[in-house]
């Protein structure tokens, strides 16, 4: 990936929203900036957050925490979310005849959302955010399970190898 230059908002450390965010949230919101395409958009993939942030805590229970994003689909791995205010802040006022803006309108369009944001109202499902930790957390214990049953099936091999030799 190449290296991306991005403005910062250096007072949102006196911003009552950010302030009120415990460390992790706030080291979330930063890795989004971070990491979001010049839309604005990122595609979903939480062992890359894990792997680069460290934190523990769930990252959908961290982005509920959060304002401005808001979750594409439907709200997993693979799945796209949305600095909804990202553009307006990296670059003002859009204008397809500026070059530097061309790569924003590529991306946009090719997502569906030229319209989205335009009219300020990106397609979101708001049920969906609920219920994401459950099904994330269903996920997660079903690959937990997955994994018992090859342990399972490992020692059960051993145990016939320890059988056999004895």
């Amino acid at each position: 990936m190449s290296q991306k230059k991005r403005f910062t908002d250096t007072g949102k450390w006196e911003q009552s929203w950010f302030r009120k965010l415990k460390p992790e949230a706030k080291l979330c919101f930063i890795f989004l900036c971070d990491r979001v395409d010049q839309s604005g958009c990122w595609e979903i993939d939480v062992d890359t957050f894990k792997h680069y942030t460290q934190c523990r805590t769930d990252f959908f229970e961290l982005v509920k925490q959060l304002k401005g994003i808001k979750f594409l689909g439907e709200m997993a791995d693979g799945e796209i979310l949305i600095l909804t205010k990202f553009i307006d802040f990296q670059c003002g006022e859009l204008s397809e005849k500026c070059p530097a803006h061309k790569p924003i309108f590529t991306s946009l369009r090719q997502k569906g959302l030229l319209d989205s944001y335009f009219e300020k109202s990106f397609p979101f499902n708001d049920t969906l955010l609920n219920t994401l930790s459950d099904t994330l957390s269903h996920r997660v214990q079903e690959k937990e399970k997955e994994k018992e049953k090859e342990k399972d099936k490992e020692n059960e091999k051993c145990q016939k190898v320890v059988d056999w030799y004895n």
